[in-house]
């Protein structure tokens, strides 16, 4: 069923050109996310194809408007942590940078700079609950779907292996050792297993339709799939106004007229906007589009025109429904103040090396109305 406009909608791509044919700037390599080397470089080892990969990446980040500095991660070095637009750093990289996230911003404003510290600062671990290993699954399906194919595999239902009889082990397969599944009895002893991530088929069914669903819709198809642009650039740059060294990974930058649009893909149990609107609010995604266009605008060495931030919302479930928003051009103002704020409050607490948490003191409670009704208090 085709999807309502919402209410006062706007076009994303007013004036914007289809993306550029493969024989001018090489758009049909882009939309495979430069993961596939042309033909002449069959001869060449892993590393020679990932620094050609990261050239092709280097030229369309140009095209967009953007520079790089001459120091760069790449697969296999070791990161360097200075300013800068980065390609080709992996996300447990990123994660493991000690700059300021926004994430850290909306611990801040969710709860109190104490909670932000120890988000920032502590020993939190990994977020491995399957809301999240599927969201991880779905970026990197869709935003490096080469990388997609070598790490992710669901597993076979039965081990591969054959039993001495010659009759092929009916044991339910566990690990994957060159490509070729084993129950734990008859797993190589003399090899690694494989280094994969291992999705249920259910979970992979989820994927490839969420994926299929925003490829077919007009606005994240285009964003994603479409138009130029590069997945998963870092920006690393130390802030201007408070000195602080800040991080932030668009999931897509996105060239258009005059300019550059940032995308943002999430899952979501629901996308329809009243539910999106509250996880914007609890989860700080408010503040993304200041804190990620002050990163790009501070972090490039030429000027960058940013004239759009969406996010492209898919649900994780059937019927997989895509929607795609911005933020309201009202808030804009006020979410650009906060986020500044918020940014001088955790500079002081860094100053200082002071993180409070509530207000001091004991502060009384009041109960809503609709409490007391329903607990029967009156007066």
């Amino acid at each position: 069923m085709p999807k309502s406009p919402p209410d006062e909608a706007t076009d994303l791509f007013d004036n914007a050109p289809p993306a550029p044919p493969a024989e001018a700037d090489g758009a049909e390599d882009q939309q495979q996310h430069q993961e596939t080397p042309p033909e002449d470089e069959e001869g060449m080892n892993e590393a020679e194809k990932d620094l050609a990969l990261l050239g092709s990446a280097k030229e369309t980040l140009s095209n967009l408007g953007l520079t790089l500095p001459p120091h760069e991660f790449y697969p296999g070095s070791e990161p360097d942590v200075g300013p800068g637009i980065y390609l080709g750093v992996s996300e447990e990289a990123y994660h493991d940078h000690p700059a300021l996230s926004r994430s850290v911003l909306a611990e801040a404003a969710r709860m109190s700079p104490l909670h932000a510290y120890y988000r920032w600062k502590g020993e939190e671990g990994e977020d491995t609950s399957d809301a999240a290993s599927l969201g991880t699954a779905l970026h990197t399906r869709v935003l490096q779907p080469d990388l997609y194919e070598e790490t992710y595999d669901v597993a076979a239902e039965q081990c591969e292996a054959t039993k001495g009889d010659g009759d092929r082990c009916s044991y339910s397969a566990k690990v994957r050792h060159d490509g070729t599944w084993y129950c734990g009895t008859h797993a190589p002893n003399d090899s690694e297993p494989d280094d994969i991530e291992v999705l249920k088929s259910d979970t992979a069914g989820d994927v490839e339709s969420m994926a299929g669903a925003l490829e077919m819709d007009p606005d994240a198809g285009s964003l994603l799939y479409d138009l130029p642009g590069l997945p998963e650039v870092t920006i690393l740059w130390k802030d201007e106004a408070t000195g602080l060294m800040c991080k932030a990974r668009p999931d897509r930058i996105v060239g258009l007229p005059e300019g550059v649009a940032i995308v943002d893909l999430k899952s979501t149990r629901s996308a329809h906007p009243e539910d999106f609107r509250r996880k914007m609010a609890r989860y700080g995604y408010w503040m993304q589009q200041p804190f990620y266009s002050l990163g790009l605008r501070q972090a490039a060495e030429s000027d960058v025109t940013i004239k759009d931030f969406v996010f492209t919302c898919v649900e994780s479930s059937a019927p997989y429904a895509v929607q795609c928003y911005r933020l309201h051009g009202k808030d804009l103002s006020g979410v650009r103040r906060r986020t500044s704020q918020l940014m001088d409050e955790i500079a002081e607490c860094e100053r200082e090396d002071q993180w409070p948490s509530y207000a001091d003191g004991i502060r009384e409670l009041g109960m809503k109305s609709y409490e007391k009704d329903r607990l029967g208090i009156s007066g």
